[in-house]
């Protein structure tokens, strides 16, 4: 599977051709996936004690979900993975 699919779902299910707001396919792809699994006291949410992977982008996901698709940094398991910018000179 590669890294951008599960972004890209999110990015599918909250355009014009569905019903979802970008909040709503977020949610669906974090807390409301962790429910489903029956984990939700482990994953799903950032929180004390939660296992957790964090993506960020340099814009906000709430005004133009398609940035998803452009991650800038992740963190896994506490350690940075990714740190990239769109900023010259700035990594």
């Amino acid at each position: 599977m590669p890294a951008n699919e599960p972004c890209d779902l999110m990015v599918l299910y909250s355009s014009s051709h569905c019903c979802m707001t970008p909040m709503q396919a977020i949610e669906t792809g974090t807390i409301n996936a962790a429910a489903l699994l029956g984990m939700e006291d482990e994953i799903g949410r950032l929180a004390t004690g939660m296992a957790a992977d964090i993506g960020a982008t340099d814009q906000s996901p709430f005004d133009d979900i398609s940035v998803l698709q452009n991650i800038t940094f992740v963190m896994k398991g506490g350690v940075t993975c990714l740190r990239k910018s769109s900023e010259p000179g700035i990594y």
